[in-house]
């Protein structure tokens, strides 16, 4: 019994250890990654997947910094996913934003929406909708780019059954926060 809480106590200061070097954090529902000043708060149904497990961009230009899954995971892909991009554009943020999600195609067979400005938590960013009625579980889906100052920019990708499901899912952007500029 003492060996196995040493071992527990053991894994316990490394998880910390590598925690603590980390930009990114969650406590309790709440998502905080400080390189952005980026707080979000989880939506209830969606389960974060482990920081270990998200995967890395050998060249450091795109980072996930957060994939979020129903609880019961049925779909092969996440339902939110933010993506940090580290190269910089040299161009106004509003042209950056819209060209970053016209360079993103959906797929045949999508319905897009055209891109719009809107503003949720304080936040500026630009939207778009895709659908393709199928059942795979993500029909509906949303491309959102917060663009910044510095010519790097924020993407979320949203994704849902259902096209009330995808306006909640991006209802939950009233709960994000970001203090780059």
């Amino acid at each position: 019994m003492r060996a196995l809480m040493g071992v527990c106590l053991s894994l316990t200061l490394v998880a910390l250890s590598v925690e603590g070097q980390s930009k990114n954090s969650l406590i309790g529902r709440t998502f905080k990654n400080s390189d952005l000043g980026l707080t979000y708060s989880l939506p209830e149904s969606l389960v974060p997947q482990p920081d270990i497990q998200l995967p890395r961009d050998s060249q450091g230009r795109e980072e996930i910094l957060l994939a979020l899954w129903d609880e019961t995971r049925q779909t092969p892909d996440p339902r939110i996913t933010f993506l940090y991009d580290k190269k910089v554009a040299h161009m106004p943020p509003g042209q950056h934003a819209l060209r970053y999600l016209h360079s993103a195609p959906a797929g045949p067979g999508y319905k897009l929406t055209e891109p719009r400005k809107v503003s949720m938590g304080g936040t500026t960013m630009w939207r778009m909708d895709y659908s393709r009625p199928d059942e795979s579980g993500h029909s509906y889906s949303s491309a959102i780019v917060i663009p910044f100052s510095d010519g790097t920019l924020l993407f979320i990708q949203m994704n849902a059954p259902s096209q009330s499901q995808l306006d909640s899912l991006v209802g939950s952007l009233n709960t994000l926060r970001v203090d780059k500029r």
